[in-house]
């Protein structure tokens, strides 16, 4: 968490002061912030198939969602939102979440997005969509 904080603060993505908050959506319960940033991503099928009752759970998506006054940022991997269920409970939530991407969430262009990995600079093509929304002034 304190490298992502340092992260963001350094490559200018967002001032130093007020310090970014990084955390997990159950210690943001509760709380708000101008902008929020998630990460909903997985990548491995089989994790997904592991953890999707957790991955899936609408009520942590919502906590997450609301905690936003201003801007609310979620990065999310096709295989999280194109993935197959079986569990019919599980199956209705993963529907609501992938509803509310593809309706709300209009694609505005792909790029490719640069991370190292073992050392070595790579790179995978992503679609960048946005909701158009504003929170509370």
């Amino acid at each position: 968490m304190s490298t992502i904080t340092n992260l963001l603060v350094s490559s200018g993505v967002l001032p130093r002061r007020p310090e970014p908050q990084v955390d997990t959506v159950d210690r943001f319960q509760g709380q708000q912030r101008d902008v929020v940033f998630a990460s909903n991503s997985v990548s491995a099928p089989d994790f997904v198939t592991a953890e999707e009752a957790f991955i899936f759970d609408l009520r942590r998506f919502n906590v997450t969602l609301t905690r936003a006054r201003k801007k609310f940022v979620v990065l999310v991997s096709n295989s999280h939102v194109e993935h197959l269920l079986y569990d019919r409970e599980i199956v209705q939530q993963a529907a609501n979440f992938r509803l509310f991407v593809e309706r709300y969430c209009s694609p505005i262009g792909r790029f490719p997005l640069r991370y190292k990995e073992a050392g070595e600079d790579r790179a995978m093509e992503v679609t960048l969509r946005a909701l158009q929304w504003q929170g509370a002034a």
